[in-house]
């Protein structure tokens, strides 16, 4: 067995075992009535997009701090009118979905409370401009 695959291999376990581990988390927070299993939720969310990634053995297209914009407008909704076509936007977060599906949320919509998150389809990469 080579090292390249007994390392993915540890790291498959490790991320098997940090998603039971998040996953009783939720259980006992929602038995007690914690407040925090919003917090255990998104970390177990977090968590399958990181084992779904390992195991499609695929790469996010953006990075957290990655500019984009639009490829075109978005269909009416309660957020398409908060997004200009041909503004830039800084990518906060890319989580995979599964089945070639990237999530993206933008830094100037993170703290919105519907969560709001785009394919990442809908958008393309801002390339940087050198100045020399």
């Amino acid at each position: 067995m080579s090292k390249d695959s007994k390392a993915t291999q540890a790291r498959n376990k490790e991320l098997v075992e940090n998603l039971v581990t998040a996953l009783c988390d939720i259980k006992r927070t929602e038995n007690r009535g914690d407040i925090l299993c919003f917090d255990k939720r998104e970390r177990f969310r977090k968590l399958i997009s990181e084992v779904l990634t390992q195991l499609d053995g695929v790469k996010a297209p953006f990075e957290k701090g990655d500019s984009v914009r639009l490829r075109r407008k978005l269909a009416s909704s309660s957020y398409s009118s908060d997004l200009v076509l041909g503004k830039t936007y800084e990518v906060y977060e890319v989580e995979y979905d599964g089945e070639g599906y990237w999530l993206v949320t933008l830094t100037e919509m993170k703290d919105r409370a519907d969560q709001v998150r785009f394919g990442s389809h809908q958008f393309e990469k801002v390339k940087a401009v050198r100045v020399a």
